[in-house]
């Protein structure tokens, strides 16, 4: 079973346009950040509306349901550790310097 959703990860290196050199890297930050809560808040939007209209009677539908929002929650811890991550080695170079 297949549960990746790739729709909520955050741009990889391959989808980010080239004009990079052209924007601030805290201008690139904020717009990506904005962008993904968009994204993050559409989808936990889904969530609910699926999760009211959800048949509690059908383990099935219920099955899937939780490993919808199993994969959100893994999907927001993961960019919250990538977030961490890259923030302290900014930090780190900013102090190096």
């Amino acid at each position: 079973m297949q549960i990746t959703n790739h729709t909520m990860l955050p741009p990889t290196p391959d989808n980010i346009s080239d004009n990079i050199s052209s924007q601030s890297l805290e201008d690139k930050v904020k717009e990506l950040y904005a962008q993904y809560s968009v994204e993050v808040k559409n989808k936990k939007q889904q969530l609910i509306i699926q999760g009211n209209s959800l048949d509690v009677s059908n383990p099935v539908e219920m099955l899937k349901m939780q490993d919808a929002i199993g994969q959100y929650a893994l999907e927001l811890n993961f960019v919250s550790t990538l977030t961490h991550k890259a923030t302290n080695a900014i930090d780190t170079l900013l102090k190096a310097q």
